[in-house]
């Protein structure tokens, strides 16, 4: 997989699900951001060190923008912080 996303742009879905089962009114909301991230090349090297911490083991694109792999993306990428903080620009109804 990281051998996929290396020096590519690749799209990014964050969501979330808010259910609170109120008696007299059930709340549900539910919200998504896609985020375009592009991830540097690294070296066949650098992905073995990577791959022997085991963090990229259970996630989605076997990196996490928070980790190690941080490294690989371009401080420029647009939109990064939501990835990070889940700033979302929505309100509930």
């Amino acid at each position: 997989m990281l051998r996929l996303l290396s020096g590519a742009t690749h799209r990014v879905i964050t969501g979330v699900a808010l259910l609170a089962p109120v008696p007299s009114s059930p709340i549900t909301e539910v919200a998504a951001e896609v985020t375009w991230v592009t991830m540097l090349t690294p070296t066949e090297e650098d992905l073995a060190r990577y791959i022997a911490t085991r963090e990229p083991r259970g996630k989605a694109g076997a990196y996490a923008i928070q980790g190690q792999a941080a490294r690989w993306i371009p401080a420029s990428t647009a939109a990064i912080s939501m990835l990070w903080d889940c700033r979302w620009r929505w309100s509930p109804a």
